[in-house]
């Protein structure tokens, strides 16, 4: 996967967590372990054992910044064969536009995101409000640093 500095929000040396450059939905992070293993059978010892730290405060970060309803947590491996996951913020209005759309009474949450990464795709960066989705990247950077820190010393983890 690429990795792309300006939009790493935080790099514990095991993961990565990178804002997406080509959805324009702010809050949308892309988690990727450090030496891009192909599958959960890859992942290093340490990794699996801080993964669902890393996942859980990846998604409180984005709901303590963003503010949506939900925080979908999914990983696929069909476009991009490295183990990933994404963390999709699910926010009201796409609830809303995802029933106009389909007339389901219900949201159904995998074809939600899937709408959502088509109707929502853009060039790399080229969001609606740029402006807006940085600054949801320095406050995750900002959350994530000062949570991270407190979270993994106590668990003796310094990192």
């Amino acid at each position: 996967m690429g990795h792309d500095r300006e939009l790493t929000v935080f790099d514990d040396g095991h993961f990565r967590i990178c804002h997406c450059a080509d959805v324009d939905v702010p809050g949308y992070l892309i988690v990727a372990a450090e030496g891009e293993p192909g599958a959960w059978g890859d992942l290093t010892g340490a990794q699996r054992s801080r993964l669902g730290d890393v996942l859980a405060l990846a998604a409180e970060a984005v709901r303590a910044v963003a503010g949506p309803e939900r925080v979908y947590v999914c990983a696929f491996g069909e476009e991009t064969p490295s183990l990933h996951f994404h963390l999709f913020p699910r926010y009201a209005w796409m609830g809303m536009l995802f029933q106009q759309r389909t007339g389901a009474s219900s949201i159904d949450g995998p074809a939600l995101l899937s709408l959502m990464r088509r109707e929502r795709s853009c060039a790399p960066r080229a969001w609606s409000d740029p402006d807006g989705i940085r600054g949801v990247v320095r406050a995750l950077r900002r959350w994530l640093r000062e949570h991270a820190e407190q979270r993994f010393e106590r668990e003796g983890d310094g990192r």
